[in-house]
């Protein structure tokens, strides 16, 4: 098994991005999210994730005491308590996204596809499956010029660059998003498949604050893994029954 730590410092502000992805509508019961956030190029009913523009209508909240199922295929939202699968949303994929660059600033640089301004990754050809994954980092200041941009910081795991692909990724964000916001830093974990996506409710963090964004699997049988993703000190969500991650990153 292999264990990754990898120890990064982010205190970058950026000027706000524009994204656009068509998403296909695969919910059976859905959870609207809390005060979305659009952009101006954004599709009607289309609202911010860290993975660009998507459906409301595919953006959901998993509150405390709830989990995620994918071992059957489906993403099935499940209460910890109980077992009981509360929600069922369909198969994770596959989708067709498209995307439109939008200059990034005054500097003229374009951002990547999917939105990421910068990242650094490594990919597991071991033989052995990641074990742990966290990252430190200090909450930065407030952004010297704030207007209507969001940010996300995140590292990240995914399974791969397929149309039924999933990430986890715990989260720091500033300004609004599908999971809600503003003009603060705040925390939140997400799981996003290619059709599908899935938050916790934001909590606020101060500047000067330390962070540290965690995955881990904590079960594994067969094929299938339970990933854990959370900050710690911060209680997070699960996702039982996963595709082996092999991808490790960190993103701006």
């Amino acid at each position: 098994m292999r264990t990754i730590h990898h120890v990064r410092k982010m205190a970058i502000a950026l000027m706000a991005l524009s994204f656009l992805a068509a998403c296909r509508k695969d919910a059976v019961v859905k959870t609207n999210p809390t005060t979305p956030a659009t952009t101006g190029t954004a599709a009607q009913g289309q609202v911010l994730t860290p993975f660009g523009m998507r459906d409301a209508s595919s953006v959901h909240l998993i509150e405390k005491g709830y989990h995620l199922d994918v071992s059957t295929g489906n993403i099935q939202k499940v209460e910890n308590a109980t077992g009981k699968v509360v929600a069922d949303f369909g198969k994770a994929g596959p989708i067709t996204q498209s995307h439109t660059n939008v200059t990034g600033g005054s500097n003229g640089i374009l951002p990547y596809t999917e939105g990421w301004i910068t990242d650094a990754s490594w990919t597991n050809n071991t033989g052995s499956p990641i074990t742990y994954f966290s990252t430190n980092w200090t909450v930065p200041t407030t952004p010297t010029n704030q207007s209507s941009q969001t940010l996300f910081l995140f590292n990240g795991l995914q399974d791969g660059l397929t149309s039924t692909s999933y990430i986890i990724q715990p989260v720091l964000q500033w300004g609004g998003s599908a999971a809600g916001g503003g003009q603060y830093w705040a925390i939140a974990d997400w799981y996003v498949s290619s059709s599908q996506t899935f938050y916790t409710t934001p909590e606020a963090v101060s500047s000067g604050t330390n962070l540290q964004g965690v995955m881990s699997p904590y079960a594994v049988s067969g094929s299938s893994y339970t990933y854990l993703i959370y900050f710690a000190g911060h209680s997070g969500v699960e996702v039982i029954g996963a595709r082996q991650v092999t991808w490790a990153f960190e993103t701006l």
